[in-house]
């Protein structure tokens, strides 16, 4: 009997949710429709997004040679585990590809605004 370390059961997590990008996408958009969510491998069940952030907006009607930006952050069910995408889309707001993805953890930041009394 082969015993898994630490070490490779993070990379097993890590590459699942890798593997499984667009899945933990689409579900994640419809998380109440049970037809996506037989396409999500159970490891994944409990998968959410915790963010969703518009960076680049394309015009009305687009400009030539422009690209979109959008930031998705995915909790994913494994110890703390989040992933964050990059997506772009052309320069009409379409065809949305996968332009960087990266595992990261939340940081609190205490800001302080000022408002007119």
């Amino acid at each position: 009997m082969k015993i898994i370390s630490k070490k490779d059961m993070d990379l097993k997590k890590f590459n699942l949710a890798l593997k499984n990008v667009e899945h933990i996408r689409t579900y994640c958009q419809r998380p109440n429709n049970t037809f996506y969510k037989q396409f999500l491998p159970k490891e994944l069940h409990g998968v959410e997004r915790v963010e969703y952030k518009v960076e680049k907006e394309i015009p009305e009607g687009g400009v030539q040679g422009a690209e979109g930006l959008k930031i998705e952050v995915y909790k994913l069910p494994f110890d703390g585990l989040f992933l964050k995408l990059d997506i772009k889309t052309d320069s009409y707001g379409d065809h949305e590809r996968i332009s960087g993805m990266e595992f990261v953890k939340p940081i609190k930041k205490e800001v302080t605004a000022y408002t007119s009394i």
